[in-house]
Order: C-alpha cells, then structure tokens, then sequence
C-alpha cells in the first residue's frame, strides 16, 4: 500500500467507483491492476452501485445503456465513465473533470445548454438513449 492511502490522501480519496467491466473486454488481471490503481490511491472500490458512489467506471458504453448498475448510475446522478478516466486522474496527479470522459448519458454542462436545470447528487442527469 502505497503512503497516500495510508495517510487517507490521494487522488481518488472520498471517491467510492463502481466498475462495471466486460469480461469479454477486460481480462481479470487488468480488472485487478484497475482495482490497485484506485485503493492505492484512496479510493474504494465497490461492484455495486448505491447513492453514496461518486463514479462509474464501465468498459462497454452500449452494454451499460441496458445493465443495471447503469439504470441506477442515472437514478442517482452519478457520472457514468470509461475506464481512461482512471489513468487520465493518475497522469495528472488529481480527480480530473468527469465531462470529458462521459461514455454515456449527458452532463450538467449540457444539461444547461439545453435549458434544463435539474440535476442528481454529484451534478449529472444520466440518460441513456
């Protein structure tokens, strides 16, 4: 364990992701070597979603369109991610901005662009169409 997590810091601290990957996509040991990424910089991992998760990170944007975890993720407003936000946070040694990294549904910015204001826990409307 690295001296961040130790000390509750790190990039990811507060952040409780959800992984939704694809078996077929992602093979176990780069589900693993994803999962040590978070811990190891004091993030919890967690394979279910509740109104406490603060990203969902999947490997297959049209799969999660019909999955569960990604009904909930819009129900509760939490940002629905590829995995390349993960390493993008990692290179740039912070929680970078989620919008940029949306695999699906729309963002607060666009939300607001369309003239609508409404918006979950952590500032997204996830609706997959």
């Amino acid at each position: 364990m690295n001296k961040k997590a130790e000390t509750g810091a790190g990039i990811f601290h507060g952040c409780q992701i959800v992984l939704d990957l694809d078996a077929a996509q992602v093979r176990f040991k780069q589900k693993q070597e994803l999962r040590k990424k978070i811990t190891d910089n004091g993030g919890i991992v967690s394979y279910i979603i509740t109104k406490k998760s603060s990203h969902l990170i999947v490997s297959n944007a049209e799969k999660v369109k019909d999955s569960y975890k990604g009904r909930m993720a819009q129900k509760y407003g939490v940002p629905i991610l590829g995995m390349d936000f993960i390493d993008v946070c990692l290179s740039e040694d912070k929680l970078v901005d989620t919008e940029p990294h949306i695999v699906c549904g729309t963002s607060m910015t666009q939300e607001f662009s369309s003239g609508k204001i409404v918006t979950g826990e952590f500032g997204f409307i996830d609706v997959c169409r």
